[in-house]
């Protein structure tokens, strides 16, 4: 703020309530919350617990509070299955929390139909047959998004169930509209627009494309302006060159973002004055991995607005597990680094440090203060009740508190099992497996690997990079190297990335189940198909029919999501390139070498016309640069198909499908050369069987007899299904 010229500083305290300021008839008293990870670790003895504690105690604050309703920013629940016991556990707590007979002032204005998703036909406060005292909202994050069959989340058995408004899913991801919840309270009038996540590469491309449109409510001269709220879930930190939604791409006509999925607790807001807007930034109500961010304090915030300005006051989670970080270097302690037990017993004091450290900041922050102080902004309390409470908290347990010490082992230290050294703290730390998290200090690359030493080569690498190894990107290095002859090489990939993310067991073969049973039918009705070759050649062009259809259909389908031909505003071609590429296209480029070496160089293209497009926030235009790999050599065999655009009537002769041209497209050569040539004809038996019958007699050859896979059918046609798939 002390960087604000005068007229922006001034404008920035325009926007805020100031104490005592407006009328509670016309305040809207709002609850915001982000990242609860519900189930997170339920079935640690120790940590089990923390998510619904912390949970509980933000409904709890709600209902003292006496707030008008809850926003929940994302990430409710950690898993996008949640157990009987977690969804036990959240139901219990909403309905204890969430219903009474308290009446709700909020009146809503919107067309339901607009904001909630299919079969919910109103808000729930006002379903006659459900008593709600604290109305809750809630958008999606990337842990609970709808996944599976129905496309359907843990949110909307919440919202089916009354206790929660489920709102800010996407109907369309290239094209995302987004229509306001019109709340009003007195005079004061609230649009809330909500974003759920959508994956960040694809929702930055699509907000460059200028798709991303917030539908603002019409003013009224006679009634007090809009304050219009934005609450989405999306990296707000650049992981990558398209991988986080910049605050320059938000509309300037939004007054206040409070921004979901990052989890570091920065919850005072921010004015950006360049966009004219405050953003809160509450982070998680439980901490999810041992990290920096995660260190610092738990908050959530009491938002009031009346009147078009607004007051956030923070709350302080006094529920939440303490957890502290803290980093030793062996070298400065001139330890002996052949001495592993002097190394262990240094490591093991710096421990038990940090834990009397973590213990005495605990007794600190929550012995000595009461409820009602933490939440009184003035700090005016009785002092009886202070008493009280002081003396309740002083009997209550210390949570075993959580501990990461960073190691750096640089000078010739060996490192050991941390899991085996945690057992010593069992008692005392509640992560006894993950304490200590050896490192190195980076020096210049200047040693050759026979001079280094055993420690050194046997570098740990820490717990956080392995959670950026994505499941899509190991299914798409072995599949581009393959060529499959029926299923869809980037459908079996999504496939296999929805089974392992989203717990969907049946995904992989509902697939496969799908994929051969629509083949089948199509080959029933392809008719004097007497060659091998053209059998094979309808396959694949069904085979690409379907990847079409599957994209169309599942516009934020796995890695469809990552590299699609998409159309800029004016009509061209755009690469869409959604990963974090350099990796993933040198492993394309290794297979396509590996497929293509020794073969043909492939024909010359003309030049494409490059597209451009506007950024937000500026009239310039800028060339959009592709970042897919040049193409490796090919055989000069291609072949096309003409492909629409929706909102063109400009044609594309190519189509992306897994990593490959089309019109690069090589037919799939035959396992071996057969003399004399047989034709394989496909008969349609009397109960929809197909068989194979061969022109030629003097024997059969079980490889020669092509069948389209399909229960009952013979054993034969089946092994030869086998190797084409």
């Amino acid at each position: 703020m002390d960087d604000l010229s005068p007229d922006m500083l001034e404008q920035n305290n325009a926007s805020q309530l100031s104490q005592g300021e407006g009328e509670e008839q016309d305040t809207f008293s709002i609850l915001v919350a982000t990242d609860n990870h519900l189930g997170y670790l339920e079935k640690d003895p120790v940590r089990g617990d923390d998510s619904f504690k912390a949970f509980e105690e933000i409904l709890k604050l709600a209902a003292e509070s006496e707030a008008n309703m809850i926003l929940l920013g994302g990430d409710l629940f950690h898993d996008n299955k949640p157990s009987r016991k977690t969804l036990y556990n959240t139901t219990r707590l909403l309905k204890q929390y969430c219903l009474g007979d308290k009446p709700i002032s909020l009146e809503f204005l919107s067309d339901p139909a607009d904001n909630f998703p299919e079969g919910i036909e109103n808000v729930n406060y006002m379903d006659a047959n459900l008593n709600i005292a604290i109305p809750v909202f809630s958008i999606h994050g990337n842990h609970d998004d709808p996944a599976g069959d129905g496309n359907l989340c843990a949110l909307d058995q919440l919202a089916m169930n009354g206790l929660v408004n489920y709102f800010g899913r996407s109907q369309e991801i290239d094209n995302v509209v987004v229509k306001p919840i019109l709340l009003q309270k007195g005079a004061s009038r609230l649009a809330l627009f909500g974003i759920g996540n959508i994956r960040d590469e694809r929702l930055h491309q699509t907000f460059l494309r200028r798709n991303v449109k917030l539908m603002r409510p019409e003013e009224d001269e006679e009634e007090e302006p809009w304050y219009n709220m934005l609450v989405l879930h999306q990296n707000r930190v650049m992981h990558g060159p398209k991988s986080y939604i910049p605050e320059a791409f938000l509309d300037d006509f939004i007054n206040l973002v409070i921004w979901g999925h990052e989890h570091e607790c920065l919850i005072d807001p921010v004015y950006n004055p360049q966009q004219g807007f405050h953003v809160s930034q509450p982070g998680s109500s439980v901490a999810t991995s041992l990290s920096e961010g995660e260190s610092k304090e738990k908050h959530v915030a009491l938002l009031k607005i009346c009147r078009g300005k607004f007051k956030l006051d923070k709350i302080r989670l006094a529920s939440v597990r303490p957890f502290i970080m803290g980093d030793l270097v062996l070298a400065d302690h001139q330890v002996d680094p052949t001495n592993q037990q002097k190394v262990n017993s240094l490591i093991s004091r710096k421990v038990r440090e940090l834990v009397e450290e973590a213990k005495a900041e605990w007794l600190n922050k929550n012995g000595n203060t009461a409820r009602k102080r933490r939440m009184d902004p003035e700090g005016e309390s009785d002092e009886e009740d202070t008493n009280q409470d002081h003396c309740g908290d002083q009997l209550t347990e210390i949570p075993k508190p959580l501990v990461r010490l960073k190691v750096e082992y640089s000078g010739g230290y060996e490192i050991f099992n941390p899991q085996r050294f945690g057992q010593e703290f069992v008692d005392t730390v509640a992560n006894p497996r993950d304490i200590v998290q050896f490192y190195r200090r980076k020096t210049a690359f200047n040693k050759t690997i026979a001079s280094k030493t055993k420690a050194e080569i046997d570098h740990v690498e820490p717990t956080e990079k392995l959670d950026t190894l994505k499941v899509e990107n190991l299914v798409q290095k072995y599949l581009s190297a393959q060529n499959l002859s029926i299923l869809p090489e980037m459908q079996l990939a999504d496939a296999v990335r929805i089974y392992v993310e989203k717990d969907e067991k049946d995904a992989v073969k509902d697939f496969v189940v799908s994929s051969l049973d629509r083949m089948q039918k199509v080959m029933r009705t392809k008719q004097n198909i007497e060659l091998e070759e053209a059998l094979l050649k309808e396959i694949n062009k069904e085979k690409d029919l379907q990847a079409e259809k599957y994209a169309n259909d599942h516009p934020n389908g796995g890695l469809l999501d990552h590299k699609r031909t998409s159309r800029d505003d004016d009509g061209n071609d755009m690469d869409v390139d959604h990963t974090n590429d350099d990796e993933e296209e040198s492993m394309a480029s290794e297979a396509e070498a590996k497929k293509t070496k020794g073969k043909a160089a492939p024909r010359a293209r003309s030049p494409r016309k490059q597209p451009t497009v506007s950024t937000a926030g500026s009239n310039a235009k800028r060339p959009v640069r592709k970042a897919t790999t040049p193409p490796a050599p090919r055989t000069p065999s291609t072949r096309t198909r003409t492909i629409v655009a929706e909102d063109s009537h400009e044609e594309d002769e190519t189509e992306e499908q897994g990593g490959n041209d089309d019109d690069d497209y090589q037919e799939p050569v035959l396992a071996r050369s057969r003399s004399p040539r047989k034709q394989t004809h496909v008969v349609l038996d009397s109960d929809d069987e197909a068989s194979v019958t061969n022109d030629q007699t003097g024997g059969e050859d079980e490889e020669d007899d092509f069948l389209v896979p399909k229960a009952g059918t013979r054993a034969k046609g089946k092994a030869h299904a086998k190797r084409l798939c």
